[in-house]
């Protein structure tokens, strides 16, 4: 148990080690999404323990220091288009930082259907020397693939399994990685010749697994309460999700809070409740928090109402 509880320790330190090259790669990409869509959101996180325990147990080879998503930056744009443009211009941009690097999940999707722009650079600074190395990862895209990965945590949560991890029920799995093909003919990265025989198969698919009516009902009850009631200087959000009880509880912590924030954080990680699940994060205000993890909210609005549109009847919708 000792040993653990040194371990954990290191890997929490290490984690919040990351915040400040993180900061750093937020502004950056906030400045630049926004030139090409004014409707960007950016935010930034801390990868949650248990993701990276798991993964450090997928890959027993490798070294805490070889995780290259402890410290990640998301980008939402609205077309495939802009998603292009900001990772054109991120990588001819004359930063220092190194891009070690590069993966294209949208001409090349996973197995189970995530698509996005996945860049990893190493942090490297004159000033700052202290952080030369740490990996940041900056994921881009469009709104429609992020309420489809969206989807795939809150059902994974409701559920409990880890889809997210391409872990889980073959049903679920195969279920989302056919939404993520119909999505993708949607936003016109497929030929529309097997849209017909995909919108039968998640017909079926969605009324023998209730998806719409388990999203709707989750995102009715789930209740989020804001610790801080003035969030106008806050610069780090806590969020709890209680999936049992069916609440999100966002603490906030001003600039010069960050170890009050990192302690909360590891003290809601070690108690390890079921169902209980935290994440550490950075963005412009609580509203932005939705915005960016809606998934932490229940809230699945886009994800519902695209499948709504897809499973629909052909000539209606045609």
């Amino acid at each position: 148990m000792d040993r653990y509880l040194e371990a954990y320790a290191v890997m929490s330190n290490w984690r919040a080690s990351h915040q400040f090259p993180l900061n750093t790669f937020k502004i950056n990409l906030r400045e630049r999404a926004r030139r090409i869509d004014e409707h960007a959101f950016v935010a930034q996180r801390l990868k949650r323990a248990p993701s990276i325990i798991a993964k450090l147990s997928r890959f027993p080879n490798m070294r805490l220091t070889q995780m290259q998503d402890i410290g990640g930056c998301r980008a939402v744009l609205s077309t495939l288009h802009d998603v292009t443009l900001l990772r054109d211009a991120l990588k001819s941009s004359r930063i220092k930082h190194r891009l070690v690097n590069e993966k294209d999940y949208i001409t090349t999707p996973k197995e189970d259907g995530y698509r996005g722009i996945h860049l990893v650079y190493r942090y490297v600074s004159d000033r700052k020397e202290t952080y030369n190395n740490h990996s940041v990862e900056i994921q881009i895209r469009t709104n429609l693939q992020h309420a489809w990965a969206t989807a795939v945590e809150t059902v994974g949560t409701l559920i409990g399994q880890g889809l997210k991890a391409d872990q889980g029920e073959k049903v679920w799995l195969d279920f989302f990685a056919l939404v993520s093909a119909a999505f993708a003919i949607r936003e016109g990265v497929n030929g529309p010749r097997e849209f017909d025989e995909l919108r039968t198969i998640l017909r079926e698919m969605e009324r023998e697994l209730h998806v719409i009516d388990r999203l709707t009902a989750f995102q009715r009850v789930m209740k989020a309460a804001i610790a801080d009631p003035d969030r106008r200087l806050a610069a780090y959000f806590l969020m709890v999700l209680d999936a049992r009880n069916e609440e999100v509880n966002v603490l906030s912590y001003a600039s010069d809070e960050f170890d009050q924030a990192t302690a909360e954080y590891k003290r809601v990680e070690e108690a390890a409740k079921p169902g209980v699940d935290a994440v550490l994060v950075v963005a412009d205000s609580a509203h932005a928090l939705r915005v960016a993890y809606p998934n932490y909210f229940g809230d699945t609005s886009l994800f519902i109402a695209e499948l709504r549109n897809i499973i629909a009847d052909i000539d209606q919708y045609d």
